[in-house]
């Protein structure tokens, strides 16, 4: 009876240090894991820092630009007062007068 005891209980103490074992290893891993979690964000993070960097080196527009370039648009969708008077509103809408298709008649940007 006593060496069936003796032969338990370092059964017992052998499973308790592999368990000790597991848990230690679990740890090991889940902190891996936070650091590659960490190191993704980090790198996340500096390739949004580096492309803010790059949007602020470009050149900006200034107003007379985009004026001009909305009056060119404009003309290229509605042509001169002549031709826009010769269009009804309906064919306007239907097709787009500057054959690109992209623009919308009824929206503020080709708007007279």
């Amino acid at each position: 009876m006593a060496e069936v005891v003796a032969q338990l209980e370092k059964q017992l103490e052998s499973e308790r240090k592999e368990l000790a074992y597991a848990r230690l290893k679990i740890q090991v891993l889940e902190e891996r894991l936070r650091l590659c979690g960490f190191r993704i964000w980090t790198e996340q993070r500096e390739t949004k820092q580096l492309q803010l960097e790059l949007l602020e080196q470009e050149p900006g527009v200034s107003q007379e630009e985009v004026v001009a370039e909305a009056s060119a648009k404009h003309r290229a969708c509605y042509g001169t007062k002549e031709t826009q008077a010769s269009r009804t509103s309906d064919s306007a809408r239907e097709s787009s007068p500057c054959g690109t298709g992209d623009c919308l008649h009824t929206g503020a940007a080709c708007m007279p």
